[in-house]
């Protein structure tokens, strides 16, 4: 193993990486062909390696602050998935982008449309950057189905089965969606002398779909039919609402003229109730030190359930999740991370008694004075639901609750469950809440 390797390895295992993960990751770096160095994802090798996911990825983001992997940033298209734009910066990465292939242009959304992946750094193993090509190759991203000739001016027909995924049978890409066909499926395709094309919708639904080739030209013309692997990767959303993220790589931003859209992401507000009063009841010094303990509490519990605290505001905090069960999770905890810090101190007419409030939908990730923060309805509503707290409660709205993440965890816990109807102050229309209180 050479010397500036094992040096970055002993880095990670002074980060905590687990030895298992350092065995497997040293031997890969040292042993794979180059693409497989480039266009890492964290997911996909804990796959290959056989190893938890958050585990291998929080070593994938510690190796890349201690110089052993450089932060790659891609846009995939939302027809054929290919990677249409590709920076080692976040600041450098345009929301708008053009898929050459199906001709186009893509309002990239955080969550479904950015990834982010590793590469080998330089200093540790030099690696020439590979063509998509051969990166295609090595990654195994496709799986060639077949092929069939067409004899000139005939039309052949070839049956099919579809399961859900992107295909390629001509031009553009076939989209099969999840769902059902309203009857009998087709897909109708013309060479022209220089491409197969396509002029009717290109979603199709899993099931028989009749494969129709009709051969214009005075040559003979060859379809090939291929089918685009799925591999687990992860989105720009989920690694920037991870606490370890935000800690490690305060500079990764969104430049200032951006915005990405986010189509689901769970925002929490809390507060600390009647924080005036309690400066006045202890004096500045006992109070002031409650609250760092309070933030501090907060930020352990966000951290430990895969989210990030986004911004404090005076004593509230806002903090972001990409799970619906590990929000839910964290909000119960945080509550009992409170209790358990008013017996332990002890501090008279000291007790930390927070409100919390939350809800999920979409956003937009923006710069806001050097933060990677998010605005829009979903976070007003999340602000506005916090405010209808009273303390040691949660307050949620009932879209949220609703998933069954998300009830069957509070249906198993000690939490007394309320419907109501509120209006929200600057928010059109009534709400449906949740109000959930400790049923001690």
């Amino acid at each position: 193993m050479n010397t500036v390797l094992a040096d970055k390895l002993s880095d990670l295992q002074k980060n905590g990486v687990a030895p298992i993960v350092l065995a497997k990751m040293g031997e890969y770096i040292e042993s794979a062909p180059p693409p497989r160095l480039q266009q890492m994802s964290a997911y996909r090798m804990a796959d290959e390696w056989q190893l938890p996911r958050a585990d291998v990825l929080m070593a994938f983001l510690y190796g890349t602050r201690v110089g052993l992997f450089d932060l790659e940033w891609s846009i995939h298209c939302p027809s054929c998935t290919g990677v249409t734009a590709h920076t080692l910066h976040l600041m450098q990465l345009k929301s708008e982008s053009h898929c050459d292939y199906c001709k186009i242009q893509i309002d990239a959304s955080f969550d479904q449309s950015v990834e982010v992946t590793f590469r080998v750094n330089d200093n540790v193993r030099k690696v020439e950057i590979a063509p998509y090509g051969e990166l295609a190759q090595h990654w195994d991203y496709a799986d060639f189905l077949g092929q069939f000739e067409v004899a000139p001016g005939e039309t052949r027909e070839i049956p099919t089965e579809f399961a859900a995924g992107h295909y390629y049978v001509g031009y553009p890409p076939v989209i099969v969606a999840e769902g059902t066909a309203d009857g009998p499926q087709t897909l109708d395709i013309a060479w022209d002398g220089k491409e197969w094309q396509r002029k009717d919708k290109n979603v199709r639904y899993p099931g028989p779909c009749l494969i129709r080739a009709e051969n214009a030209a005075d040559q003979p013309a060859t379809v090939y039919y291929i089918r685009r692997k799925q591999y687990p990767w992860t989105s720009a959303a989920e690694i920037t609402s991870l606490q370890n993220f935000r800690d490690l790589f305060s500079s990764e931003l969104i430049s200032a003229d951006e915005t990405f859209s986010i189509r689901n992401l769970f925002i929490v507000f809390t507060d600390i109730k009647g924080s005036t009063a309690l400066y006045e009841r202890l004096g500045d010094s006992d109070a002031y030190y409650l609250v760092k303990e309070h933030f501090r509490i907060l930020t352990d519990v966000v951290r430990k359930h895969n989210g990030a605290v986004v911004k404090t505001i005076g004593d509230a905090v806002m903090a972001t999740f990409m799970v619906s069960s590990d929000a839910m999770h964290a909000l119960l905890a945080m509550q009992a991370a409170f209790e358990a810090f008013d017996v332990q101190e002890k501090i008279p007419e000291g007790h930390i008694i927070i409100k919390v409030g939350g809800h999920r939908g979409p956003c937009i990730a923006v710069n806001s004075n050097d933060r990677l923060d998010y605005f829009g309805r979903t976070v007003n509503i999340a602000a506005r639901v916090q405010g209808l707290s009273t303390g040691r409660d949660i307050m949620l709205t009932r879209s949220f609750y609703e998933e069954p993440s998300v009830s069957d965890i509070v249906t198993g816990s000690d939490w007394q469950v309320r419907h109501f109807k509120a209006e929200l102050r600057g928010i059109e229309a009534q709400y449906d809440l949740v109000h959930l209180t400790f049923n001690a």
